[in-house]
């Protein structure tokens, strides 16, 4: 977890914290996974390690050469898989995301709630546009539900979820409040279907309880639609529409400028290096070329084993990081690993393993 720690520093204060600290802790947190990196002399680690090995350097080396971070990118890398691996076999404890996302949640609120900060216009906080804040917190929120999940928990923990969805309403992010309050709604749809089949036997043998219970499920949904139409009328949903933010003009030009060179093997996305494309899959692609094809199959295929096995958290999240990888950069070589080489991983391997 200090590995991971000193990883959110990078992404969330390495424009502002001395850079030779940041080395020394990027150090620090290589020599951590170097103490680790045994468990992955294992034969079901080496062909998904070496993909992700092999997306790196042809990325920093052919495609896209001096645009990526070696030392960001393979810590990514690493932690994802530490992530899963630690996740997976019940060894990473439920309270040490949590605190995690305590501490990463802080700052952002003093800086909202106590300092008054608002991302109006193109206005940053940390050096980070208002889109990169709740990328961070759909990030962490998902990596606590799903490792707890894969751990045997079928009932997510909802707090992260509501400080996230506030945290995305201050950052005045269309796309994050879009992805986020979904996350949110869904994971309140879980729970209440825990309670109910947890209940189930008692309910039945109490009729006006259940009658009770229905009634209070009504009143929440009320409830909740309401708050989910203020939230919207107090958006910039509501003030500049939705085609207002340029991704269009930024995919239509990508895509006018392809070759067939550039679909082979990637290509530099000019005029859009410093602002991104806005999507995780456009990324791949620029990144990739037809080489990407293999991430959109791992993409569908753990959809596909996650709905056969009734994994219905993992398939939620996942539906939603494609949805939110559509119209925003979650990944390569950004947080979103850590919560995309997870949910790949179980995906695929869980193919292979029974369920839990």
């Amino acid at each position: 977890m200090v590995v991971l720690s000193f990883v959110f520093v990078n992404v969330i204060f390495g424009n502002i914290i001395n850079k030779e600290l940041i080395s020394l802790l990027s150090l620090t947190s290589y020599i951590a996974v170097a103490l680790v990196l045994k468990i992955y002399f294992n034969r079901k680690f080496l062909l998904p390690l070496s993909m992700g090995a092999l997306i790196i350097l042809y990325t920093g080396l052919i495609s896209h050469p001096g645009v990526i971070s070696f030392q960001t990118s393979f810590s990514y890398l690493l932690l994802g898989f530490s992530i899963w691996h630690l996740a997976s076999n019940g060894k990473l404890s439920k309270y040490s995301l949590r605190i995690l996302f305590i501490l990463i949640s802080i700052p952002f609120i003093y800086s909202f709630f106590i300092m008054g900060i608002r991302l109006d216009g193109g206005s940053t906080l940390f050096r980070m546009n208002r889109n990169t804040i709740p990328v961070i917190f759909f990030t962490l929120t998902c990596l606590i539900s799903i490792t707890e999940y894969i751990n045997g928990s079928k009932n997510p923990t909802i707090w992260p979820a509501c400080i996230s969805l506030v945290l995305t309403i201050l950052s005045r992010s269309r796309a994050g409040l879009f992805v986020n309050t979904l996350y949110l709604v869904f994971v309140i749809i879980i729970k209440l279907k825990h309670y109910y089949f947890t209940n189930l036997s008692f309910l039945k043998s109490h009729g006006g309880k259940r009658v009770f219970l229905y009634g209070l499920i009504l009143f929440f949904v009320i409830i909740m639609i309401a708050a989910l139409f203020f939230i919207y009328n107090n958006s910039r949903y509501a003030s500049e529409g939705i085609r207002s933010n340029g991704r269009l003009d930024i995919y239509k030009e990508f895509l006018d400028n392809l070759t067939f060179k550039k679909i082979l093997f990637g290509s530099n996305y000019g005029d859009y290096s410093s602002i991104g494309l806005h999507s995780t899959f456009l990324t791949f692609f620029a990144y990739l070329g037809i080489f990407s094809i293999p991430i959109i199959i791992m993409f569908i295929f753990s959809i596909i084993n996650f709905y056969q096995q009734k994994l219905f958290l993992l398939l939620g999240v996942l539906i939603l990081y494609t949805v939110y990888s559509t119209i925003e950069t979650l990944s390569p070589f950004f947080i979103g690993d850590f919560l995309l080489i997870p949910l790949l991983m179980q995906g695929i391997m869980g193919a292979f393993m029974p369920s839990k």
